[in-house]
């Protein structure tokens, strides 16, 4: 994770740092992340939790429907509030008040908080005892100038999907195995069981930081420069991987239209040089929380040197079964510096 957040990142690197790194709990941050690039878009200087809450506890009551766990604690009196207003046993009212008053006492502090330490250029600072608002920093305001605010908020909610779905069923008693179908990430329990959880685009963009995993162009979640999900060691070389999983997380990338298809890689094998990339994109999802953490570690190896050793023997067989060289397989110039 030190590499993917250093005190020099952007904005909107370190907003995906504390979304995807920091801890799973509750979905309370999910909600509050949403509700403060809402705050964001609409130019506030400074929002008090009156204005927060109504985009804040529709976020929550929204998912409870789908599930109902949104909580790793035995109980919490805000989500039993959510819950007896789905069921029409409080006003919304009832719900703003109940809201204001206990649905904020932790996610304020723990929102910022990334491996135990506050984060560097906070995005708001907290003056509830006060004025019961908070103080949005220019860093957050400057979110909804970039073009990319419309992917910190699809990447949320696909985080949000990722966390509830391992909540639900109970991932820390089950081997789950996280694949690409039709562009959703399914998760798989076993043979029969199987739930569409979220976009792969959505899941895997902010990994790459919103760049073209070949050539680091500028993508997105989102037309015109939609991102692409591409199989790195090619679909085709199935046959030659019969023990892998070629639709796993651990081989799936985003890139751009022009290196996916076009003439370009389309369904050739990368040079080899593209390794060492590939695994630090997935060592950043290994560092993130399950279920794609354990979906990784299923589908590449328990330790970091198995993962390379994995990754490199795969490649290797598909090299001898479809190229004479790897040597001679398809790369591209990068547009930027290295950027993930």
């Amino acid at each position: 994770m030190s590499s993917f957040y250093h005190p020099n990142s952007t904005s909107q690197d370190r907003w995906r740092a504390l979304i995807l790194f920091g801890r799973n709990t509750a979905s309370y941050k999910f909600a509050f992340g949403k509700a403060l690039l809402t705050a964001a878009e609409q130019g506030l200087n400074s929002v008090s939790l009156e204005q927060l809450a109504p985009t804040y506890t529709d976020e929550l009551i929204s998912h409870l429907i789908s599930h109902p766990k949104q909580t790793t604690a035995p109980s919490s009196s805000f989500l039993e509030a959510c819950s007896r207003f789905n069921l029409g046993e409080i006003s919304r009212e009832d719900l703003m008040s109940i809201a204001v008053k206990i649905g904020f006492k932790d996610v304020v502090g723990a929102f910022q908080n990334l491996k135990g330490s506050s984060l560097n250029n906070p995005f708001y600072s907290d003056d509830l005892r006060e004025s019961n608002r908070l103080i949005l920093h220019d860093d957050l305001l400057r979110l909804s100038d970039s073009s990319s605010i419309s992917d910190l908020r699809s990447e949320t909610e696909s985080r949000w999907r990722l966390v509830e779905s391992a909540w639900s069923l109970g991932v820390s008693e089950r081997i789950l195995a996280v694949d690409a179908d039709e562009g959703k990430l399914v998760l798989r329990t076993n043979r029969r069981m199987r739930t569409n959880i979220t976009s792969c685009r959505d899941a895997l963009n902010g990994y790459q930081k919103g760049f073209c995993f070949y050539c680091f162009k500028k993508i997105s979640t989102q037309a015109p420069n939609l991102g692409e999900v591409d199989h790195f060691l090619p679909f085709s070389s199935k046959e030659l991987l019969p023990k892998a999983n070629i639709d796993g997380v651990w081989n799936l990338v985003l890139a751009c239209r022009n290196c996916n298809g076009a003439g370009e890689k389309w369904d050739q094998l990368p040079h080899y040089s593209y390794l060492e990339r590939l695994h630090r994109r997935n060592e950043f999802l290994i560092q993130s929380k399950h279920p794609l953490r354990e979906s990784l570690i299923n589908q590449t190896g328990q330790t970091e040197r198995n993962r390379v050793t994995t990754i490199q023997e795969r490649y290797n067989d598909v090299a001898q079964g479809i190229a004479p060289s790897p040597s001679s397989c398809w790369r591209i110039t990068p547009v930027n510096p290295e950027k993930f």
